[in-house]
C-alpha cells in the first residue's frame, strides 16, 4: 500500500508502488523533462539535504555520491516507481527522500523531498 500527502510517503515494505511528482521552474510553472533529462529518487536514514536551494544549480550533487543513500533510482519520466525488492531488505520505520532533477548536460536541480515511512502489513 501506498500513500503521498504532501510530502510525506507511506509504503508498505515489500510493495510496488508509483506515484507522478510535478516539477516546476521559478517562475512556477510546470516543466517538462527534454531529451536525456532524468529524476533521481534518494531514500537515506538520514536527512537527505540538498546542496543549493530547489531551483539553484548544484555542480557537486549527491547524484554523484549514491553511495551515501540506501536506494537511488533514475527515471526518464516523472513516475516514480519502487518495486518490492527496493524496500525487502530494509526495517520498518522512518526514512527521508528526496528527487532531483538531472539535466543532460549534468546540472542537479533538487526538485522535492520528505520523510518517508516503510510500514509493515498490517
Amino acid at each position: 500500500m501506498l500513500t503521498v500527502q504532501e510530502d510525506v510517503i507511506r509504503m508498505t515494505k515489500g510493495d510496488t508502488a508509483s506515484f507522478e511528482i510535478t516539477i516546476f521552474t521559478p517562475e512556477g510553472k510546470v516543466y517538462n523533462l527534454k531529451h536525456n533529462d532524468k529524476v533521481v529518487f534518494y531514500l537515506s536514514k538520514t536527512p537527505c539535504m540538498s546542496q543549493g536551494n530547489i531551483y539553484g544549480s548544484l555542480q557537486h550533487s549527491p547524484y554523484n555520491e549514491k553511495k551515501r543513500f540506501l536506494l537511488v533510482k533514475e527515471f526518464e519520466n516523472k513516475l516514480i516507481k519502487l518495486d518490492s525488492e527496493d524496500t525487502m531488505y530494509l526495517n520498518t520505520g522512518l526514512y527521508y527522500w528526496k528527487c532531483e532533477l538531472v539535466y543532460a548536460n549534468e546540472e542537479v536541480n533538487s526538485i522535492c523531498g520528505g520523510k518517508f515511512y516503510l510500514t509493515c502489513d498490517a
